[in-house]
């Protein structure tokens, strides 16, 4: 097996800030996503976990070495091997100046003595490779056959005009509510800062579930990458909540169902109509409480 990226993925990774590492949970086998930073040196690509050890995706990536990573709309196979020998680190050092700056706070934070023995090296796995067809509509979540690019358009119009009445619906969520919608609390992955949305909370058996029904949007990533994050029903006290990113199944495909049922009219209308493009591009989690 090659242990080298074709150089124009490596030129690719020299331009892009951040990427998304696809790891499995070694006990439950559910895959998780993160959003990390990558470098490289010398045609190789190098990773490192800025929470340390403690991090969840070095954590899993530990445990199962082979993982997915996502750059731009396109998931390639990679093994993790070590890389925390004395030159290896001094090189991702190196190269982590280089591409993020010494100005930057972050940047810092991956040079601790606790994260350099994070040091790891990416080589390609077709192995972990799900090939599909409109990876930019399904971002890897699978599904492709229902892809549908008039429902793409009529998603990304409707959503668009909610928007621009954001404003108007938290304020009127906040005086009477407004069905299952709640408010989600989640930490931005490149500001650091809260950001709140309104999303429908969907209940399925007593667990709870928020999605998108047309592909990645800003939140999404945001709780992809997060361990933790807060959720308001109208009126009530805010729980923590850890989000699990569904991979294609049965519990993904009964909380895109729930949507037809749960969600107010006319909206429960189109996630009727909608639910094969869902199926191939929607993007959903659970949300477990931590007690």
């Amino acid at each position: 097996m090659d242990d080298r990226f074709p150089s124009d993925l490596i030129a690719t990774l020299d331009e892009t800030e951040e990427v998304d590492i696809e790891t499995r949970s070694p006990a439950t086998g559910e895959r998780h996503r993160a959003i990390i930073w990558i470098v490289t040196h010398d045609g190789e690509a190098y990773v490192r976990s800025v929470r340390g050890a403690r991090g969840r995706w070095y954590r899993e990536l530990v445990a199962n070495p082979v993982a997915g990573l996502v750059v731009g709309a396109t998931r390639h196979g990679v093994r993790a091997l070590p890389a925390a020998d004395v030159a290896s680190v001094q090189r991702v050092n190196e190269a982590l100046e280089r591409k993020y700056g010494r100005s930057r706070a972050s940047t810092d934070g991956m040079l601790q003595p606790d994260t350099l023995l994070t040091t790891l090296r990416l080589i390609p796995d077709s192995r972990s490779h799900t090939p599909g067809r409109r990876e930019l509509a399904t971002r890897g979540y699978g599904l492709t056959v229902g892809y549908s690019r008039a429902w793409s358009v009529a998603l990304a119009v409707a959503y668009g005009l909610l928007r621009l009445l954001d404003p108007l619906l938290r304020a009127w969520w906040q005086m009477a509510g407004l069905g299952i919608t709640s408010r989600l609390v989640v930490v931005g992955r490149r500001s650091g800062r809260p950001r709140s949305v309104l999303i429908g909370l969907l209940s399925v058996d007593g667990r709870w579930y928020v999605g998108h029904p047309n592909g990645e949007v800003g939140w999404t990533y945001n709780l992809a990458a997060a361990d933790r994050a807060l959720v308001q029903r109208w009126h009530a006290v805010p729980i923590e909540v850890h989000p699990v990113l569904l991979g294609n199944g049965p519990e993904r495909d009964a909380a895109i169902r729930s949507t037809s049922s749960q969600q107010p009219f006319p909206g429960n209308l189109m996630y009727a109509a909608a639910q094969r493009h869902i199926r191939a591009a929607g993007v959903y989690f659970r949300l477990d409480p931590i007690s």
